[in-house]
């Protein structure tokens, strides 16, 4: 895992997760002829810097954690400040945004709306 310097010019910070199963020896011989097991899977969620690529945090976890549930983690490992915050749908919710602006005040939090997102009651007075 990539940290962080201190005090350097803010991060724009992008956030995703990718699923990874984890084989053991021989599971490609035991998947071709026809003998099944169980395999590992683990999710690895990473935040990642856009103007250089790099990775500033990373957490890998088992395959029941969802990316939300990850970002007070991810967000403990980053040093400096952001500008901002990009995830996808799956970071869509409000817990999200109260966690990164509790940090990062000055972050905008940039993510396209989940699938089943809706207008709240008080979308017209109270933007978000």
């Amino acid at each position: 895992m990539l940290r962080s310097k201190a005090g350097s010019a803010p991060v724009h910070l992008l956030a995703d997760s990718i699923a990874l199963l984890l084989c053991r020896p021989g599971a490609w011989w035991d998947g071709k002829h026809g003998t099944r097991r169980r395999q590992a899977r683990r999710v690895l969620h990473l935040a990642t810097d856009t103007d250089t690529g790099d990775i500033a945090a990373s957490v890998l976890t088992g395959r029941d954690a969802d990316d939300g549930s990850q970002v007070g983690s991810l967000l403990n490992l980053i040093d400096r400040s952001l500008s901002p915050f990009i995830g996808d749908g799956s970071y869509d919710r409000k817990n999200i945004y109260a966690e990164v602006t509790a940090r990062h005040p000055e972050a905008a939090v940039v993510m396209p709306p989940r699938a089943s997102a809706a207008l709240s009651a008080v979308a017209e007075t109270d933007l978000t």
